[in-house]
């Protein structure tokens, strides 16, 4: 078991928001809290008046990762890095479409949300198979 220190996780989500959650273990959690991050500061940067959403959302995700990390005495299990190698893979190659001509990356941004919508979806799986194991696990 492996403790990460609270102060380090909401310092670290204060530096950037979402930081904090990946150290603490929710990696899932923080790479959707960095999406909205980005996703308010462009909303910001076209004009729109995002400052209390980004204030507020700023504020709960120091919280929430200085209360993962303390709920964080959780064994770190080795975990394939199949989803990672496969995440980098299409992130490279959509980089060199770009780069190449064969993609306009600007038109392609416009469905980033879409990436949202699959981590949702795949966590949602992810947590009914888990509830599943423990129903099992009790009978």
């Amino acid at each position: 078991m492996e403790h990460k220190s609270p102060i380090v996780a909401g310092f670290l989500s204060l530096i950037f928001p979402g930081i904090g959650s990946i150290y603490a273990g929710a990696a899932a959690k923080g790479i959707s809290y960095m999406a909205v991050f980005f996703y308010s500061v462009y909303a910001l940067s076209n004009g729109a008046e995002a400052w209390l959403f980004l204030v507020i959302f700023w504020t709960f995700a120091v919280v929430d990762a200085y209360k993962d990390a303390e709920r964080t005495e959780v064994k770190m299990e080795k975990k394939s890095n199949l989803g990672w190698g496969i995440f980098w893979l299409l992130l490279g190659l959509i980089f060199q479409l770009q780069t190449l001509g064969y993609l306009r990356l600007r038109k392609t941004l416009e469905y980033w949300p879409l990436l949202l919508v699959i981590l949702g979806i795949y966590l949602m799986i992810k947590g009914l198979k888990r509830e599943g194991r423990d129903e099992k696990h009790k009978a």
